[in-house]
């Protein structure tokens, strides 16, 4: 029920949309390309003045990677994410009931194709989607809750998916650098999008004194910066 912030903004939004003859697809082109959809989450003393509540958008609100986005950007540090379009993963012929008379469902999520194109039983999701508040498929919904539990922690920890996942991000980093120097400077700009810091370097190479590459890869992916999106 609040009044809108910036309402010219909105005006020009809006004559966008008509003039681009209504389409979706056009509008989002035009706001995700834009400067303020793509801003950081880095805080600024000046604006943070002008505007503690940031409700000017000077810059992005951290929030936490959706259960698709999370598995997607597992596969894609590692190098084996499938950007192939379109298709089926159902192994279930048309009209035929994925659950028959034996209760048997051998539907299997073992692919590197995005998790859009991921089947969604309803009662046999994907495990990371369980388990990352993906939104109840039986029900019409457009909002999600967004919890962190310790089972989320667990999964990342133990699940096959992301231990397979820290191995082939080391052979990655093993296959492209030769010193372990650049190994840590690569996996830093991988999964965080940034450079390591002095003192992350160096801890880094004094953990590898006792571990091997796919353990600390395997620590990087569990960590909170690997999760939310700044």
């Amino acid at each position: 029920g609040e009044r809108p912030t910036n309402p010219p903004l909105l005006d020009w939004l809006a004559s966008q949309f008509v003039s681009s003859g209504w389409s979706l697809k056009e509008m989002h082109r035009l706001i995700m390309l834009s400067r303020t959809y793509q801003m950081s989450s880095r805080f600024d003393e000046r604006s943070a003045r002008i505007d503690p509540s940031n409700r000017l958008m000077w810059r992005t609100q951290v929030r936490r990677l959706q259960a698709e986005e999370f598995r997607d950007t597992i596969l894609s540090v590692t190098g084996s994410l499938d950007r192939q379009m379109g298709g089926s993963l159902l192994n279930a012929e048309n009209r035929k009931h994925i659950f028959d008379h034996t209760s048997k469902d051998n539907t299997t999520y073992a692919t590197q194709r995005r998790s859009v194109y991921l089947p969604v039983v309803r009662n046999h999701l994907c495990d990371a989607f369980t388990l990352f508040d993906y939104t109840d498929a039986s029900m019409l919904n457009g909002n999600r809750t967004a919890s962190v539990v310790p089972s989320q922690a667990l999964y990342i920890m133990n699940s096959a998916f992301v231990v397979n996942s820290a191995k082939s991000l080391a052979g990655r980093l093993a296959s492209a650098e030769s010193t372990d120097e650049a190994r840590i400077r690569l996996l830093y700009k991988l999964c965080y999008a940034r450079r390591a810091s002095p003192s992350e370097s160096k801890r880094l190479l004094n953990f590898l004194r006792g571990n091997r590459w796919p353990t600390v890869c395997h620590a990087v992916l569990s960590s909170n910066e690997f999760v939310y999106l700044k």
